[in-house]
Protein backbone atom coordinates (compact mmCIF):
# COMPACT_ATOMS: atom_id res chain seq x y z
CA UNK A 1 0.00 0.00 0.00
CA UNK A 2 1.24 3.14 -0.52
CA UNK A 3 1.12 3.92 3.20
CA UNK A 4 3.28 1.21 3.71
CA UNK A 5 5.84 2.97 1.26
CA UNK A 6 5.64 6.24 2.36
CA UNK A 7 6.23 5.05 6.17
CA UNK A 8 9.73 4.25 5.44
CA UNK A 9 10.17 7.32 3.71
CA UNK A 10 12.20 10.20 6.06
CA UNK A 11 10.48 12.96 7.21
CA UNK A 12 6.82 11.25 6.71
CA UNK A 13 4.83 9.29 9.24
CA UNK A 14 1.01 8.53 9.00
CA UNK A 15 -1.59 9.79 11.69
CA UNK A 16 -1.58 7.34 14.77
CA UNK A 17 -4.32 7.03 17.36
CA UNK A 18 -2.61 7.12 20.48
CA UNK A 19 -3.36 5.06 23.51
CA UNK A 20 -5.11 7.80 25.58
CA UNK A 21 -7.60 8.11 22.22
CA UNK A 22 -6.16 11.30 21.07
CA UNK A 23 -4.95 11.38 17.87
CA UNK A 24 -1.55 12.61 15.89
CA UNK A 25 -1.86 14.13 13.15
CA UNK A 26 1.16 14.44 10.46
CA UNK A 27 1.17 15.32 6.97
CA UNK A 28 -1.62 17.47 6.91
CA UNK A 29 -4.40 14.79 7.55
CA UNK A 30 -7.56 14.92 9.27
CA UNK A 31 -8.47 12.89 11.89
CA UNK A 32 -12.32 12.99 11.02
CA UNK A 33 -12.04 12.61 7.30
CA UNK A 34 -13.93 14.58 4.43
CA UNK A 35 -17.01 16.23 4.72
CA UNK A 36 -19.54 15.70 3.06
CA UNK A 37 -19.30 18.43 0.99
CA UNK A 38 -15.53 17.91 0.15
CA UNK A 39 -16.25 14.16 -0.72
CA UNK A 40 -18.75 15.03 -3.13
CA UNK A 41 -16.33 17.67 -4.93
CA UNK A 42 -13.87 15.17 -4.91
CA UNK A 43 -16.64 12.92 -6.93
CA UNK A 44 -17.39 15.72 -8.89
CA UNK A 45 -14.26 16.22 -10.08
CA UNK A 46 -13.07 12.79 -11.27
CA UNK A 47 -14.07 13.24 -14.87
CA UNK A 48 -11.90 15.80 -14.81
CA UNK A 49 -9.03 14.28 -13.12
CA UNK A 50 -6.92 13.57 -16.28
CA UNK A 51 -6.13 17.36 -16.75
CA UNK A 52 -3.48 19.17 -14.84
CA UNK A 53 -5.38 22.34 -12.76
CA UNK A 54 -3.46 24.93 -14.22
CA UNK A 55 -6.05 24.58 -17.04
CA UNK A 56 -8.65 26.34 -14.52
CA UNK A 57 -5.83 28.53 -13.41
CA UNK A 58 -7.28 32.01 -14.38
CA UNK A 59 -10.65 31.62 -13.49
CA UNK A 60 -9.71 30.32 -10.04
CA UNK A 61 -7.35 33.37 -9.67
CA UNK A 62 -9.75 35.61 -10.52
CA UNK A 63 -12.64 34.65 -8.93
CA UNK A 64 -10.14 34.16 -5.61
CA UNK A 65 -9.04 38.00 -6.24
CA UNK A 66 -12.91 39.09 -6.59
CA UNK A 67 -13.77 37.21 -3.26
CA UNK A 68 -10.68 38.86 -1.47
CA UNK A 69 -11.01 42.29 -3.08
CA UNK A 70 -7.68 42.48 -4.32
CA UNK A 71 -6.05 42.07 -7.79
CA UNK A 72 -5.28 38.74 -9.02
CA UNK A 73 -1.53 39.59 -9.63
CA UNK A 74 -1.17 39.66 -5.85
CA UNK A 75 -2.02 36.21 -5.61
CA UNK A 76 0.09 33.13 -6.19
CA UNK A 77 -1.31 29.87 -6.42
CA UNK A 78 0.85 26.38 -5.43
CA UNK A 79 0.31 23.15 -4.70
CA UNK A 80 -0.11 23.01 -0.53
CA UNK A 81 1.89 25.63 1.61
CA UNK A 82 5.51 23.21 1.18
CA UNK A 83 5.60 25.03 -2.85
CA UNK A 84 4.95 28.52 -1.69
CA UNK A 85 7.54 28.39 0.94
CA UNK A 86 10.34 26.94 -1.00
CA UNK A 87 8.95 29.90 -3.96
CA UNK A 88 9.41 32.63 -1.24
CA UNK A 89 12.73 31.89 0.52
CA UNK A 90 14.17 31.08 -2.73
CA UNK A 91 12.63 34.75 -3.96
CA UNK A 92 13.79 36.93 -1.33
CA UNK A 93 17.17 34.83 0.25
CA UNK A 94 20.26 35.47 -0.94
CA UNK A 95 23.92 36.34 -0.04
CA UNK A 96 23.49 39.47 1.66
CA UNK A 97 19.82 38.39 3.28
CA UNK A 98 19.81 35.10 5.75
CA UNK A 99 17.49 32.89 6.23
CA UNK A 100 15.89 33.81 9.57
CA UNK A 101 13.75 30.36 11.05
CA UNK A 102 12.09 29.80 14.23
CA UNK A 103 14.24 26.89 15.91
CA UNK A 104 11.86 24.42 15.96
CA UNK A 105 10.31 24.88 12.71
CA UNK A 106 8.61 23.55 9.65
CA UNK A 107 11.44 20.91 8.89
CA UNK A 108 11.46 21.58 4.86
CA UNK A 109 11.95 25.19 5.06
CA UNK A 110 15.45 24.92 5.68
CA UNK A 111 16.53 23.08 2.94
CA UNK A 112 14.34 25.37 0.55
CA UNK A 113 17.64 27.65 0.38
CA UNK A 114 19.36 24.89 -1.66
CA UNK A 115 21.16 24.66 -3.81
CA UNK A 116 22.72 28.28 -2.80
CA UNK A 117 23.05 27.71 0.85
CA UNK A 118 23.17 31.05 1.96
CA UNK A 119 23.81 32.25 5.40
CA UNK A 120 20.98 30.52 7.59
CA UNK A 121 19.87 32.04 11.32
CA UNK A 122 17.97 29.85 14.09
CA UNK A 123 15.98 32.00 16.80
CA UNK A 124 15.02 29.79 19.40
CA UNK A 125 11.44 29.70 20.30
CA UNK A 126 10.50 30.54 24.15
CA UNK A 127 9.93 27.73 26.55
CA UNK A 128 6.01 28.14 25.89
CA UNK A 129 7.23 28.01 21.79
CA UNK A 130 6.51 31.67 20.78
CA UNK A 131 8.95 33.87 19.25
CA UNK A 132 10.65 36.45 21.82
Amino acid sequence: SLSALLGHAPGWGPGKTLPDGSVKLASNENALGLCESARQAVIDAIPHANRYPSDYTPELLQELAKYMGVKEENLILGAGSTEILQMTVQAFQGPKVPLVIADPTFEDVPRYQHPLSFNLIRVPLTHTYAHD
